[in-house]
């Protein structure tokens, strides 16, 4: 699959945490936040060969196309830790969050977690953002009661088009919502407290 821009946005903890944008990458060690958190995408290998870099596209210029820069993730052991973004309070719930993910696959796999992360804070702990492997987008969050609590559309995204997902929470409203390409798809009314850490 291919990601081309992910936003993170935590309303009660600074707003914007995370802006990252392919079309401003520059050819270095890092994918550069630019939400001014410095919460920077390392795009080189790891020394210890657990992760391997996804390869860097840019074919926007393409006569008769358009595919905006985008990092092409082609299998297993392919991501990008982000710098120092983290929750450290273990105390601490996220009251509202917005998460947006600008992405294209065509992968179809049996299992639910074969495709899996966009975003990832550990599902078990926080939340995670995931194309099913049957090609659902899915928002998985948890609890205090550490019980995980899926959410994934009815439309599958996974026809090699680039869709924007948006993923959002909010205890004021009482939602957990997916929109996909700006059109609000699936949303879970009874809502709970986000994480622990």
């Amino acid at each position: 699959g291919d990601i081309s821009k992910v936003f993170l946005y935590i309303h009660e903890d600074g707003g914007l945490k995370l802006l990252l944008d392919a079309a401003h990458y520059d050819g270095s060690v890092v994918w550069e936040d630019e939400s001014g958190w410095d919460h920077h995408g390392d795009v080189q290998p790891s020394s210890s060969g657990d992760r391997s870099v996804p390869t860097y596209v840019d074919d926007s210029g393409a006569a008769n196309t358009y595919h905006p820069p985008h990092w092409h993730f082609d299998g297993n052991k392919r991501w990008i830790p982000l710098h120092e973004l983290y929750f450290p309070d273990h105390q601490k719930i996220i009251q509202s969050m917005t998460a947006g993910i600008y992405v294209r696959t065509d992968y179809t796999c049996r299992d639910f977690m074969c495709n899996w992360a966009l975003l990832d804070f550990d599902r078990s702990e926080w939340f995670n953002v995931f194309i099913h492997g049957k090609g659902y987008a899915c928002f998985s969050t948890s609890g205090k009661d550490r019980r995980f609590r899926d959410l994934c559309t009815k439309k599958k995204v996974n026809d090699g088009q680039w869709h924007w997902l948006v993923f959002k929470f909010d205890s004021k409203t009482k939602k957990k919502q997916i929109f996909v390409d700006g059109k609000l798809e699936i949303e879970q009314a009874k809502w709970h407290p986000l994480g622990l850490g």
